[in-house]
């Protein structure tokens, strides 16, 4: 998988969720893999197909989580 793809996954999956399933984007962001899967499949079938977990994996380690700084 491409940095090009995920961006193109990352940007379907939020398209979706804001403008289909109506959350406001920091809804958006505070959803988990499986929930936001669950909302793509309660929507119907193949709206947003979950990326692998190699695919996953690829995703992580291109854009890890930022560690936070210890006062």
């Amino acid at each position: 998988m491409t940095a090009e793809h995920d961006d193109a996954w990352w940007a379907a999956a939020f398209r979706f969720a804001v403008l289909q399933a109506g959350l406001a984007p920091a809804q958006f962001w505070q959803l988990s893999l499986p929930e936001l899967a669950a909302l793509a499949a309660a929507s119907g079938p193949a709206v947003l197909e979950a990326p692998g977990r190699a695919e996953l994996e690829t995703m992580m380690l291109a854009h890890p989580d930022r560690q936070a700084e210890k006062p």
